[in-house]
């Protein structure tokens, strides 16, 4: 996951919360965190990347401290793309990326997201 490290989910969580990163650590945030930096050792697609976070924010690995921290890495790794969407637009994407990671939206919706993502980024390529 390149510039979102396990320290950086943890951080966003310690800042939210107040509290120490330390607090953060227990058995099953320690699997996610496995998850999380085995999968972050290799170069993912975008739709890889949001499966990951869907994945992790489902799991909800610090219990009743749980936040949107996955949701929100989500939304940053979007916004390099969305730069020449109409802000309306740009907006829905925002909308779709995090309930999608939440668990709320579907593969299908999320695909197809994607698909318009990928094809505004690359026609203001040209």
């Amino acid at each position: 996951m390149g510039p979102y490290p396990w320290e950086g989910v943890i951080g966003t969580l310690a800042g939210f919360w107040h509290m120490p990163p330390e607090r953060f650590d227990a058995p099953a945030a320690r699997e996610i965190q496995k998850l999380w930096e085995n999968q972050a050792e290799q170069d993912l697609t975008l739709a890889e990347a949001l499966r990951l976070c869907r994945r992790c924010q489902i799991a909800r690995p610090f219990g009743q401290y749980d936040c949107e921290s996955f949701i929100i890495i989500a939304r940053d790794i979007v916004k390099p793309f969305l730069g020449q969407m109409s802000a309306a637009l740009a907006a829905a994407v925002i909308t779709i990326v995090g309930d999608y990671v939440r668990g709320s939206g579907d593969e299908l919706e999320m695909q197809q997201t994607l698909n318009l993502i990928l094809e505004k980024f690359y026609a203001t390529a040209d």
